[in-house]
């Protein structure tokens, strides 16, 4: 049988799964609609909120959606405030959905999809850009927007958020200690 050999890593992070109930979504990234390596240059870096639901887009196709680039924190969040945030030692990208990369990827219709009880958080370091800008093939994506170095180092800090923090003053203070160490 004939392998096809990987010429380049799709995506080089971590996936973790939280309750639905953390469905709030604020970041301070690249936004504040989706965006990828090779679709972010419309964009501005700001503090933006929505819902891990509305971060999905049912595309014709269901594909690769919500992601975001050049992010400091995200953090995801109940009714009252409390929930989890990640803190970038640099920038990373996330997205946050109700469905994972394989549901998404095995759906040939939005509707064929359903809604997960939990929320599908990635944090990761780099993600194949989308590519399709030439409209009659499924993925080319350029060269410089696929990952392929030999290593890749990233860092985020987890802990738990509250209404009454400040995300921003709260991932600046988790970087400071981490730097004097």
């Amino acid at each position: 049988p004939e392998h096809q050999q990987l010429i380049y890593i799709p995506v080089v992070g971590m996936q973790m799964t939280l309750p639905k109930v953390y469905e709030r979504m604020t970041y301070f990234g690249c936004g504040p609609e989706e965006n990828y390596t090779d679709r972010h240059s419309g964009t501005k870096v700001g503090r933006y909120e929505t819902t891990v639901t509305d971060n999905f887009f049912p595309y014709m196709e269901p594909s690769e959606t919500g992601n975001r680039t050049g992010v400091r924190w995200i953090a995801l969040t109940d009714e009252t405030g409390f929930g989890l945030m990640a803190a970038a030692q640099e920038t990373m990208e996330f997205s946050a959905l109700h469905y994972t990369a394989e549901e998404l990827d095995q759906a040939v219709h939005p509707y064929e999809l359903q809604a997960e009880a939990d929320t599908t958080l990635r944090l990761n370091a780099i993600q194949l850009g989308v590519g399709g800008d030439d409209g009659w093939t499924r993925l080319v994506t350029h060269e410089q927007y696929r990952p392929h170095a030999p290593v890749y180092r990233y860092g985020f800090i987890l802990g738990a958020i509250t209404s009454d923090d400040d995300a921003t003053a709260l991932a600046r203070s988790w970087q400071t200690s981490v730097a004097a160490k």
